[in-house]
């Protein structure tokens, strides 16, 4: 079985130009190095994972490795069960960037030595804040965080660190290692156009748009379990294996010789999982409402299931799948290609890389069940709802000849997302490439522009050797509405050649062709200013005295928290800025606002001077286990801060510290 050719992505090792802005971000991390190839495991043997030639058993599980890092989004859905967060008393998600950070802006960029990803155990770097072991604060890692859902290469051996990464406090799966509920599972996490959760022993799968809310003043799309995947065989373990800025990988651990694992990757319409000797077992969010072979260019699906004329029938559906229903008490089905429907009127459409015999119980219809041991890919792909504002339930009689988007499903199984990287470069209108808008000409000549490359590693389901079209096959992906406005259209299928319409809570996913894709945009200067009117002379006057008053009044406070003391810095800053704007507008001869600008540049040195040297009640420090910065407050207490100590922040009091930092440059020069 041929599962794990390696991926041919050619963009995998191209290094950025010097304009090309890295793709490492401190909250988003990787377990990749800066090359954008993951990164070697020197004296481990392949065995240890699921990629590689050949899926094969290993008892390696848990030697170390030399994994770097990168980053990921973050992306958030409701329980099906509760419209309501999670109680107070548990952790606080982790999630936002710390109001801090905003506050220091490019400071930090200056004085933070980012670690060298090459290195397997690498460095924090130049951090100048207190470096602080959370323990020592009664908030330990293990407060919030399950540490045994990590694979043992991802964790630092080097105390106080916790991972040998910062860890990426703002990724999407981040609500996978929060300590999970009552039952045992995890919070969701979004991978579009699907959600998981994952326990002890299953992964659930959810098409959360299916079970949309929509109220007098919100729309949510529920968290309901429509497909969990097992196996028969208990898993003994379960971790993160690697994350990047796509994807996630979890991996269910049996015996050395029997595991299965799944990429969950952004944009795929699929839900893929590698077995290895395993039996897999799915099982619907009430009931499956019948098994079926995919139909072909003659017919419709037929549902054998409840076709009475089919009781005790046998039929084959050229080598691609086949039905017995022979047994009364279960129908077997045999192949490669399978559709099952739930009550809920949801369909489902399954590849597997080699065939396989699939068991539904008929009594129940609570299960599909692979009657041996597998070893190979499956995928699972939902069948939604046309663009002919079809109900759910009208996706029964698609078929392969009627439905353009079912076709490109089937068509495109056969290639498959392991992860993906974001890059981006700034450019001017002279190289930009893609056939995107271009801005008024009288801005042309000084625009600038960025283009967003994703760029997916790919595997293929079958030995393509032996299959040398299966290899040219593109990948198929989703884009997210704002990411189909600015693609370019030849990469986009568009209603007439795909048909079916995957929703999520940002609207309608636009199918992608190919596993490099960019999109150019160009980049606005918004100023700090808006259009500036003549003052008469008595209202400048008016105004620069207040502002000279409350330069002496209203100054920032050293015992204010972290959150206040940015707002009252960011005060400062723009009774500076006003002050500087209509002092050059003045008659400066004999005018006393002649240096208000230089008094109100001073103090704002000062009490930055003060914030940044950690001379304030509510100081910087650095979280040695997670790699990175806090407040002092919010190490002392969950609460405190906005949840700062665990990461998390408000829009008001971000908003407040980014109009400082835009506001600084114009003051300096």
């Amino acid at each position: 079985m041929g599962a794990g050719n390696k991926n041919n992505n050619s963009n995998e090792a191209v290094s950025l130009s010097a304009r090309s802005r890295p793709q490492y971000h401190y909250f988003y991390g990787s377990t990749e190095d800066g090359s954008g190839v993951e990164a070697e495991v020197p004296d481990v043997d392949n065995d240890d994972s699921l990629f590689g030639e050949e899926l094969v058993p290993t008892d390696r599980e848990d030697e170390p490795s030399t994994l770097g890092e990168r980053d990921l989004p973050h992306l958030i859905i409701t329980n099906g069960d509760s419209s309501k967060p999670p109680p107070r008393d548990r952790p606080y998600p982790i999630g936002l960037v710390p109001i801090s950070m905003l506050v220091l802006g490019v400071v930090l960029f200056l004085v933070v030595v980012f670690p060298n990803q090459s290195d397997p155990m690498p460095a924090y770097g130049f951090v100048p804040y207190t470096h602080v072991d959370r323990s020592a604060y009664d908030d330990p890692v293990e407060n919030f965080l399950a540490m045994d859902l990590f694979h043992p290469t991802l964790l630092s051996e080097t105390i106080p660190r916790t991972f040998i990464f910062p860890f990426p406090t703002g990724a999407f799966w981040t609500n996978l290692v929060l300590k999970a509920d009552e039952e045992g599972l995890s919070y969701p996490i979004v991978v579009y156009p699907y959600a998981y959760k994952w326990s002890d022993s299953y992964l659930q799968l959810s098409y959360p748009a299916a079970h949309r809310v929509v109220e007098k003043l919100s729309i949510r799309d529920a968290f309901e379990p429509d497909i969990t995947i097992s196996t028969l065989e208990d898993a003994q373990n379960r971790y993160i294996t690697k994350f990047d800025p796509l994807s996630v990988t979890l991996r269910f651990v049996s015996s050395p010789g029997s595991k299965w694992e799944t990429s969950l990757v952004q944009g795929s319409p699929y839900a893929t999982i590698k077995v290895l000797n395993a039996s897999p077992i799915f099982s619907p969010l009430s009931k499956f409402k019948s098994v079926q072979c995919p139909g072909d260019d003659n017919e419709k699906f037929s549902d054998f299931t409840d076709n009475a004329e089919a009781e005790g029938s046998r039929r084959r559906l050229f080598g691609v799948c086949s039905i017995d229903e022979s047994d009364k008490k279960s129908t077997t089905i045999r192949g490669v290609q399978f559709i099952f429907k739930n009550a809920e009127g949801l369909s489902w459409i399954m590849f597997a890389s080699e065939p396989m015999n699939l068991v539904f119980d008929t009594a129940t219809r609570t299960t599909i069940k692979s009657s041996a041991k597998f070893t190979g890919i499956i995928r699972l792909a939902h069948i939604p709802e046309t663009n002919s504002n079809q109900t759910v339930s009208d996706s029964d009689e698609k078929t392969a000849d009627s439905s353009t988007g079912l076709r490109r499903l089937i068509y495109h199984a056969g290639v498959y997302p392991t992860g993906g990287q974001v890059s981006w470069e700034f450019h001017s209108p002279a190289s930009s490439t893609t056939g995107t808008s271009t801005p008024d000409t009288k801005t042309q000549s000084s625009a600038r522009y960025a283009t967003v490359t994703f760029d997916y590693a790919t595997q293929t389901m079958l030995d393509t050797s032996h299959i040398p079209n299966e290899a040219a096959k593109p990948l198929l992906m989703l884009a997210l509405p704002h990411h189909s406005n600015v693609l370019p259209t030849n990469v986009m299928l568009r209603s007439k050649k795909f048909d079916l319409v995957f929703h999520s809570i940002k609207g309608p996913l636009t199918p992608v062709v190919g596993s490099t894709w960019s999109y150019t945009e160009p980049l606005v200067d918004i100023g700090v200013d808006g259009p500036f009117k003549e003052i008469d002379p008595k209202i400048r006057r008016q105004i620069l005295e207040q502002i000279d008053d409350d330069l002496d009044q209203l100054l920032p406070t050293s015992a204010e928290n972290i959150y206040g003391f940015g707002k009252q810095i960011s005060r400062l800053a723009q009774l500076t800025h006003i002050s500087k704007k209509l002092h050059k507008d003045a008659d400066q001869t004999n005018d006393f606002s002649t240096g208000l600008p230089e008094k109100g540049t001073a103090l704002l040195s000062n009490y930055l001077e003060m914030f940044l040297s950690s001379q304030v009640t509510d100081k910087l420090v650095f979280d040695s286990n997670l790699g990175g910065l806090v407040s002092s407050n919010g190490l002392l207490d969950t609460a405190e801060d906005f949840g700062n100590g665990r990461y998390n922040g408000t829009f008001d009091t971000s908003s407040s510290s980014s109009l400082l930092g835009e506001k600084i440059p114009h003051l300096m020069y």
